[in-house]
């Protein structure tokens, strides 16, 4: 069976040797691989011996190609949470050879952006790059829509903010302001603003006690004044709350220019430490 063939289906049986091939050193390309891959590949066939799947062994033309962005988180979230003895070893070889513990490359409120998207990317999109070769293209494109469609959707949040709040009053009021940080209460969420070397950061913040918070913070170019350059900068919160928070902004921004000066205004306290947006995990910049 020739998967590169156009019009001939790929079995699990052929994938788990592929896997195993690429994993043992035999890349199809000769490609050395990223970190992870490797120790992943050998993980996701010993996973998929374990799976069964009623049509990939009753039907000849059954394909598992289309459905390896689902089978790849499956597999990554049996990998990071799984204590099964068969397991750990697995576990404890990626995160050796990648340098940081098994990411959540779906859902948001993760600290390691960063770690998500290179997983997601690099471990999962270009493995079955590799793999696949040219008979099945797409394949990162595919992987990546799957696993970002949460982070998607919170940018997509955040544009509607742009457009409703940030390109109505608020770029205005921050260029026009001497100081770098700023402020405002908008029901339950705080929305803070800090300008730094050329960047503009936002973080939405939501009280939890005296000592935490939600937040989610964007950063973009200083001198963007319709936000287009805007993405993610870090997530400490849930994907539901994560939303309530831009939405809350946005219903009640107030359309008077006095009005808006009333609600956000200098704020000392906010600084680039305390608003998060340039922070990696560890408090580094």
């Amino acid at each position: 069976m020739n998967p590169n063939k156009k019009g001939i289906s790929m079995h699990k049986i052929e994938l788990i040797g592929r896997l195993k091939q690429f994993a043992s050193g035999g890349g199809m390309s000769g490609h050395a691989g990223w970190r992870g891959q490797r120790p992943f590949a050998r993980f996701f066939a010993d996973w998929l011996e374990r799976l069964e799947i009623p049509s990939d062994e009753k039907y000849e033309f059954w394909d598992i190609r289309p459905h390896l962005p689902q089978l790849l988180v499956d597999a990554l979230e049996v990998l990071r949470t799984s204590e099964d003895e068969w397991v750990l070893p697995h576990r404890a070889a990626f995160e050796g050879d990648v340098g940081y513990e098994v990411p959540n490359v779906i859902d948001v409120g993760e600290s390691y952006i960063l770690y998500q998207s290179s997983t997601a990317h690099t471990v999962l999109g270009f493995l079955m790059d590799e793999i696949l070769g040219d008979g099945y293209p797409g394949i990162i494109e595919g992987v990546m829509a799957y696993c970002t469609v949460q982070h998607t959707a919170l940018q997509v949040r955040f544009d509607r903010f742009a457009r409703l709040v940030f390109r109505r009053g608020l770029h205005d009021l921050i260029q026009e302001c001497e100081y770098r940080g700023m402020d405002g209460l908008f029901g339950k969420t705080t929305l803070r603003s800090y300008v730094l070397a050329g960047r503009l950061m936002f973080t939405f913040a939501r009280e939890i006690d005296e000592h935490n918070e939600h937040t989610i913070s964007f950063v973009l170019d200083e001198e963007d004044a319709l936000g287009l350059s805007a993405g993610i900068q870090s997530i400490y919160t849930d994907f539901r709350t994560a939303f309530e928070m831009i939405d809350e902004v946005v219903e009640c921004w107030p359309d008077d220019r006095k009005d808006q000066e009333v609600i956000f205004r200098v704020n000392d306290s906010v600084t680039l430490g305390g608003i998060a947006a340039m922070q990696s995990p560890e408090g580094e910049d």
